[in-house]
């Protein structure tokens, strides 16, 4: 663990629209694991926010999605979040990522929820998104509630 690891999300116009540093926590060929601590710096399109939780990151380089738990201060769990987005691309140094908009979120006791379908409205518009790209991304949410409903979650102790 260590290694620092840039993340850069894309809008459908590969324009990046949030970019951060992360340390590596592990990776293999399909998945790619790394932390962010609170206080550290987000980088958006016209502002700077500091994470306000531990999060742990899981960027699947063949999965439509990745996601991130959250957790307090403390190391009490918050939330799965989940971005639809294309499967990250990985150099060894920089994870980048398409992201559709879509996301969903599990809270502890709760049910999975579907957020940001109004911005994915917006989207399919903004940037012409296809019919099969569409469909892809529904899908892709189906099959993120089922990754997410087996959800094993890691636990913050690094």
């Amino acid at each position: 663990m260590g290694n620092k690891i840039h993340i850069k999300a894309k809008k459908a116009d590969g324009r990046v629209y949030r970019h951060f540093e992360t340390e590596l926590l592990d990776s293999d060929q399909h998945e790619v694991r790394v932390i962010q601590r609170i206080g550290d710096p987000i980088y958006g399109e016209e502002e700077t926010w500091y994470a306000r939780n531990h999060l742990i990151f899981y960027f699947w380089l063949n999965e439509p999605f990745n996601a991130f738990e959250t957790y307090t201060e403390d190391g009490v769990a918050q939330d799965i979040y989940m971005n639809i987005a294309s499967p990250a691309e990985f150099d060894g140094k920089t994870i980048t990522y398409t992201d559709y908009e879509l996301d969903l979120i599990l809270r502890p006791g709760e049910d999975i929820e579907l957020l940001d379908e109004d911005e994915f409205i917006e989207a399919k518009v903004d940037f012409n998104y296809s019919d099969e790209l569409i469909s892809d991304c529904y899908e892709a949410v189906e099959q993120g509630k089922a990754v997410i409903k087996n959800w094993k979650w890691n636990g913050w102790n690094t």
